[in-house]
């Protein structure tokens, strides 16, 4: 019986050690881009620059191999 849970808290040990959570974050506060008269059409801003995808937040979580 000893042996069982001694392999039971080594399996537990070894998927604990090898999870992993990552987060971030672009433009958290939500901020416009600045205008620019850069001859982008009537866009207003440089696409090179700026992402119009707005606020975007993400959490990743897994098992390292």
């Amino acid at each position: 019986m000893a042996g069982c849970v001694r392999r039971w808290r080594r399996a537990i040990h070894t998927v604990w050690s090898r999870m992993f959570v990552s987060a971030g974050a672009r433009n958290l506060l939500n901020k416009e881009p600045d205008h620019s008269g850069s001859g982008y059409g009537d866009t207003g801003y440089d696409p090179y620059i700026y992402d119009l995808m707005g606020r975007y937040v993400w959490i990743q979580a897994g098992l390292s191999l």
